[in-house]
């Protein structure tokens, strides 16, 4: 898969040290350096969001004890929260009750109150499987398609116009080969974007 390709690419750059695993909708990021990671991965075009999460199995007790540590942290009795449960697989509760659980759990020792529609705290609990994933960010990336999947483009750069369209060539998935003028190599703001287009 391009996309995977690309990260992979983008990380082992960087010298960050990872771990890919893909499956059906999700890619799987595991290392040690998470704030690095995301820097670089927001910026490659096809990721549509990152969130940072805990890993765990997907067993209801063990899910309630990582939800209720990370409620500790963000809410107490004088806030409000809210869980967004998704399940995928086959087990024997369903996404509702798996809310209705471990909300209750949270809501026992933290003392916050529920509010599904305007929460000071929302946290996302992905049940996949053998395997659940609690996080609490959805750090929004470029989108679109994956660098290379649509071939290559020559990109002009004579004016800023040229340098926008090109990224939005490259955010439809082309893989940019740029020629600039000698006039056009003076603008430092051209190098930026070449550099911002270029980098993954």
């Amino acid at each position: 898969m391009k996309l995977v390709s690309n990260i992979k690419n983008a990380l082992n750059r960087e010298n960050i040290e990872n771990k890919i695993l893909k499956e059906r909708g999700r890619i799987y990021i595991y290392t040690k350096k998470i704030k690095e990671s995301i820097n670089f991965l927001k910026k490659i075009f096809g990721i549509i969001s990152i969130s940072p999460s805990i890993q765990t199995k997907s067993d209801l007790d063990l899910i309630s004890v990582k939800a209720i540590n990370i409620s500790k942290e963000n809410i107490d009795e004088n806030k409000s929260f809210a869980l967004r449960v998704t399940r995928t697989g086959k087990h024997n509760f369903t996404s509702k009750d798996a809310a209705i659980k471990i909300g209750n759990e949270i809501v026992n020792v933290t003392k916050a109150s529920v509010d599904l529609t305007n929460p000071d705290f929302e946290l996302y609990i992905e049940i996949r499987n053998d395997k659940a994933f609690l996080f609490i960010e959805k750090i929004k990336g470029y989108g679109g398609m994956p660098i290379g999947t649509q071939g290559n483009v020559l990109a002009f750069i004579d004016t800023p116009q040229a340098i926008l369209a090109s990224w939005y060539l490259t955010h439809r998935g082309c893989r940019p080969i740029f020629l600039a003028t000698d006039e056009t190599n003076k603008t430092n703001v051209t190098f930026f974007y070449l550099i911002q287009l270029t980098s993954f």
